[in-house]
């Protein structure tokens, strides 16, 4: 019974130290919350934009996102491009994407282990 109870002394220990660990940063955010926030002027000039999709069979979801990312913007639509590269599709995500609008890359390859998401990263960065 004696070792029960020591294995529970550990226990409430180690319990205890994460407790306090957590309680110490909460007391150093408190003690320093009069520090300014970091502010970043403006831009003057609007950069060029662009976000890349990465997909598998998404022929159900992509015209929503593309539209989405597309038309939700604050940012000079002339400015703001969607990539889509279309991965092994077996459905019309490639035609799916164009009708929203987004520049479609279609990369079909005959490996299958070549179907994770890190070979369509490779192959739409080159």
């Amino acid at each position: 019974m004696e070792t029960f109870y020591k294995v529970l002394e550990i226990i409430n220990y180690v319990v205890i130290g994460v407790c306090s660990l957590m309680f110490v940063f909460q007391l150093v955010m408190i003690l320093f919350f009069f520090l300014p926030e970091k502010k970043f002027k403006e831009s003057e000039e609007k950069h060029n934009i662009a976000v890349m999709i990465l997909c598998r069979n998404e022929e159900d979801v992509i015209f929503d996102s593309v539209t989405s990312l597309s038309e939700n913007q604050i940012y000079p639509k002339d400015k703001y491009d969607v990539f889509v590269l279309a991965h092994n599709c077996t459905d019309k995500t490639a035609e799916m994407a164009r009708k929203a609008g987004a520049i479609v890359f279609e990369f079909n390859d005959p490996d299958p282990n070549h179907r994770r998401v890190s070979y369509a990263c490779q192959h739409a960065l080159k």
